[in-house]
């Protein structure tokens, strides 16, 4: 009876659109049951600059110091369980028992009221871990991808990931799941590693395989992610999608005269 109300209640809202953009596959072909392939629209992320987000700014952050020494893996998100940060805490704790020198620097916030959200008392116990730095919250996100060497989102379910795109526009590898929206930027073995949703252990063997790579083959890695961003989710491509869809729109109102 549930499924009924829900899926009438998503015929009526879509009802007055023309068109409806989404970012990912397979939510567009779930929703096609109550759009209809003519109102169903395709067009991949918000867009990125590749300008704003390229390895040339780095430079500007030269001051910004880390130990080399350490390989350092970088989770920008929200502490969401469904953003796979348990299995990426667990995969962290495995890797430091075998004695990979690395460090995870978290980057985000807990979010208060949300069931799915990490504690307050978890956050703490993850402070306590040598391992692990937590990083508040920042605007520009480009001084810790300048410093890491691979970003990791190890999430169930994204639309387009923008921090992976991000960091792929800054030439880091990356490590993803083969999820809906997340297996849409990586593809693997070419600009990062797919791992299974969920698995801890496939995020682990991914994450070692990662830190034991060469300098030259995560270079190479950065630079396929960068050409994909290029290829397919720079600003300039997505904003002349839209402008495409928008004209439809007008050229349709004026035929009918609405």
């Amino acid at each position: 009876m549930l499924t009924v109300i829900v899926n009438n209640l998503y015929r009526l809202s879509f009802k007055q659109n023309k068109f409806v953009v989404f970012q990912n596959e397979e939510d567009l072909k779930e929703f096609i049951p109550f759009l209809g392939k003519n109102k169903a629209v395709l067009i991949k992320s918000s867009g990125v600059n590749l300008k704003y987000f390229s390895k040339e700014v780095c430079q500007e952050f030269s001051k910004f110091k880390i130990n080399k020494k350490y390989f350092t893996f970088l989770f920008v998100g929200r502490f969401l369980k469904d953003k796979g940060i348990y299995e990426l805490i667990k995969a962290c704790k495995k890797l430091s028992q075998d004695d990979f020198l690395f460090n995870l620097w978290i980057l985000g916030s807990i979010d208060k009221g949300n069931p799915a959200s990490m504690s307050e008392e978890e956050l703490n116990q993850l402070k306590k871990l040598s391992f692990i730095k937590i990083l508040p919250f920042a605007k520009d996100v480009r001084p810790y991808l300048c410093a890491s060497d691979c970003v990791v989102l190890p999430s169930y379910r994204e639309g387009i990931p923008r921090s992976l795109l991000e960091a792929m526009a800054m030439e880091k590898p990356i490590i993803t799941t083969d999820a809906p929206g997340c297996r849409d930027v990586c593809f693997d073995e070419v600009n990062g590693f797919l791992v299974r949703p969920k698995d801890e252990e496939s995020l682990y063997m991914a994450m070692k395989r990662m830190i034991e790579l060469s300098e030259a083959e995560r270079k190479s890695m950065g630079v396929a992610g960068r050409k994909i961003v290029q290829e397919n989710f720079s600003e300039d491509i997505v904003i002349r999608k839209y402008i495409e869809v928008i004209n439809k729109i007008l050229k349709e109102k004026q035929r009918t005269g609405e």
